[in-house]
């Protein structure tokens, strides 16, 4: 069943700065976890495209709650739809890497809301950035992502594991 369940983690697809509106996320995953057999999904539809660096902050924010509040991953991409620069297959590699760091580091809720809010003031303010063309920042032959993306990657990496995630 998706149609309720995509109500209900449509919040998750908000731009992750807004605070009362990330705990209310988490309160209602939780009640759906503990009162219902619902399977939920957090997924991503961002401001900003493949390619920024804001993309990857805004994955990482909703990575990190996910897997406290319970939910299971679903895709991510730029929610506006623009031909070839929606998303690219790095997305589910970065937010399975950001969810498994975030179970490593065992952070309860009121740690992982902590490190959420510190990491989210990277994003207050910031422009939306659009998307660049797939080719341009991911490299579909050795598949993997391309050397001026991969700056920005390991930078808001970085960034995430002095806040206390735990990557490999």
């Amino acid at each position: 069943y998706t149609g309720g369940v995509g109500r209900f983690a449509a919040a998750s697809r908000v731009v992750g700065t807004n605070r009362r509106f990330r705990r209310a996320n988490s309160v209602v995953c939780q009640a759906v976890n503990r009162h219902t057999n619902i399977i939920g999904f957090s997924g991503a539809g961002l401001v900003c495209g493949p390619g920024s660096e804001t993309y990857l902050r805004e994955i990482a924010v909703i990575c990190i709650a996910a897997p406290i509040n319970g939910l299971n991953m679903t895709s991510s991409r730029h929610h506006r739809a623009m031909m070839n620069a929606g998303q690219t297959p790095f997305e589910a590699e970065w937010m399975a890497e950001v969810a498994r760091a975030t179970q490593r580091a065992r952070l309860d809720r009121a740690q992982a809301g902590e490190v959420i809010q510190k990491f989210s003031e990277t994003l207050n303010g910031k422009p939306a950035e659009p998307g660049q063309h797939i080719n341009e920042v991911y490299d579909l032959v050795r598949g993997r992502i391309k050397p001026e993306w991969e700056e920005k990657y390991r930078r808001v990496k970085s960034d995430l594991a002095a806040l206390g995630l735990r990557f490999d």
